[in-house]
């Protein structure tokens, strides 16, 4: 039943993002062109978000490590959309150059587990549930900011036309 409800949702869903998408790009961009920033002043989350896509450049979009690990959180988030929508996990497979697979029972499944790694930041969405239990921190945000260029790396790389998803 839950499976058939979100599949429902998927074109009203679909078109609202469409349709709210230029507006928060014209929110962002405003924000972030009205920020005066000095040295002294600038955000940890910018230091670790420009500090780790500098890394992706370098080194992890090459490396097997670095595919490995996105790799991992890409099924990783899968199977946990599955479970949010009601189904088990049989099993998982990951590997560093042939992809992955997530193998779940409870029904055909249905388009939020098969997008959710790439619109939900596994990694950032744990490190802000416990940013919520500990004091603010300066290498914390730095670490929050590398979440989210991983994220985004991550995507970017998994998103070329051979995608299986």
């Amino acid at each position: 039943m839950l499976n058939r409800i979100i599949n429902i949702s998927k074109w009203p869903t679909a078109l609202l993002t469409a349709w709210s998408l230029p507006a928060a790009v014209m929110l962002l961009w405003n924000f972030i062109v009205t920020q005066q920033y000095t040295f002294q002043n600038f955000p940890p989350i910018v230091i670790g978000f420009i500090g780790y896509m500098l890394l992706w450049f370098a080194v992890f979009r090459r490396q097997a490590l670095g595919s490995y690990i996105s790799t991992l959180e890409h099924e990783c988030t899968h199977a946990l959309f599955a479970i949010l929508t009601g189904h088990s996990i049989k099993g998982m497979r990951v590997t560093a150059h042939s992809g992955g697979q997530v193998v779940y029972k409870g029904g055909e499944g249905n388009w939020l587990i098969v997008i959710a790694p790439y619109f939900f930041p596994t990694v950032t969405f744990i490190m802000l549930l416990i940013r919520l239990f500990i004091q603010p921190n300066f290498w914390f945000e730095i670490g929050v900011g590398v979440s989210i260029g991983f994220h985004l790396g991550s995507t970017f790389y998994e998103t070329p036309g051979g995608q299986t998803d």
